[in-house]
């Protein structure tokens, strides 16, 4: 077993983690404060817990990639909650696992389980995440706040992902899976339906410093997700000077930076 300044490990089958750990094929990252821990300078020794706790409760089943796997790994980072990332490698069909099915029936991720409640699809599981804080104010009180953000988590899955996957595909996936090169074609008829859709979002943000007023919610993570592979994606923004502000202004923060930290690291253990 071996830690990287992370505490990313890949277990082995190993008689003594039995008990913590059901299923050792997996990628594990840590968070803080969790009942593993590494003993002192560095040395790796035997996992232990708290008194009490055998493991984590909350874990993030994820292919860290995906900006559905982001938004959710970034509020959770945000909100400072204890969790366990596992890492479900799609490109290795690890979703199709038998293991993995019988949480998610539907072969996609992020997954979410909390003890023994499970719970599926990216903007749900934020939502969830959100209640466990709800003095964080990501997800409003107010039941008219609170349809606002669901109404831009709703407009992300209809409107903003259908407008930016073809980039993603022709310029990113297709370069992980060898799947040849971009086709112009594709991006060409994509290009309408994206500047069509950015275009909302850039009138909203005229008005407002993040997506539904001056206060962050669930609605700028579920959104803001989609731009994090922009430059790869090759994403034609230039036209979109408030809606670069507002990215910027979520990628300073802490736990988006922790959150590609993190997503950089379990890429590299994966690949």
């Amino acid at each position: 077993m071996r830690a990287s300044a992370a505490h990313l490990t890949r277990y082995e089958s190993r008689p003594d983690l039995d008990s913590f750990l059901p299923d050792k094929s997996f990628l594990v990252l840590f968070s803080k404060k969790n009942c593993f821990f590494f003993r002192k300078q560095g040395k790796v020794g035997k996992p232990s817990c708290k008194e009490g706790s055998k493991r984590m409760a909350l874990e993030l089943f994820v292919f860290p990639p995906s900006p559905r796997a982001f938004k959710v790994m970034a509020v959770a980072n945000h909100l400072g909650l204890d969790w366990t990332l596992r890492m479900v490698d799609l490109t290795r069909g690890e979703q199709r696992a038998p293991d993995y099915v019988s949480l998610n029936p539907n072969m996609r991720m992020p997954t979410l389980r909390h003890d023994d409640y499970v719970l599926w699809e990216a903007n749900a599981i934020a939502q969830y995440l959100a209640l466990l804080r709800p003095e964080s104010g990501l997800l409003p009180a107010d039941a008219r706040a609170r349809l606002d953000v669901s109404r831009w988590q709703f407009w992300d899955l209809a409107h903003l992902e259908p407008a930016y996957t073809p980039f993603i595909f022709e310029n990113v996936v297709k370069k992980i899976v060898g799947a040849g090169e971009p086709d112009p074609a594709a991006l060409a008829r994509a290009a309408e339906p994206f500047h069509r859709t950015l275009h909302v979002l850039e009138t909203q943000l005229r008005r407002n410093r993040y997506v539904t007023g001056d206060t962050l919610t669930l609605a700028d993570f579920s959104l803001g997700a989609a731009f994090v592979h922009a430059a790869a994606s090759r994403l034609p923004l230039d036209r979109y000077g408030e809606t670069q502000r507002w990215y910027a202004g979520l990628a300073g923060m802490p736990a988006w930076q922790k959150t590609l930290a993190m997503t950089n690291v379990a890429n590299k253990e994966a690949a």
